[in-house]
């Protein structure tokens, strides 16, 4: 840390965010911060150096989804022809209403 130091308030006024992003991202270990008794002070250049790319963050949360167990999405055709596939299962209300009319005759 070789810039100013920066303190809770106004780290958040340069990132343009709350104090409360900054004091989670800082408890979840990904900006980095120093102590000096009880206050906490930010080295902009290295909080900014820390923050992940849009990009990238986008890209690693979704491979952490997949990797996680969660299903890849399909294209919509697909998903068309699963779903097609139980559509003789769910009964037509209609068509049921007409045939109890014509077993009633």
């Amino acid at each position: 840390m070789d810039g100013e130091k920066l303190t809770y308030q106004e780290i958040a006024a340069r990132l343009k965010v709350s104090v409360r992003t900054v004091r989670r991202r800082l408890a979840a270990g990904l900006i980095p911060a120093r102590t000096c008794g009880r206050r906490v002070l930010f080295d902009f250049d290295a909080v900014w150096a820390a923050l992940p790319d849009a990009r990238a963050a986008q890209a690693t949360s979704r491979f952490r989804r997949l990797a996680q167990g969660a299903p890849a999405p399909i294209p919509m055709v697909e998903h068309l022809k699963q779903v097609a596939q139980n559509w003789h299962v769910v009964p037509d209300e209609l068509a049921a209403a007409r045939l109890r009319k014509e077993q009633e005759r």
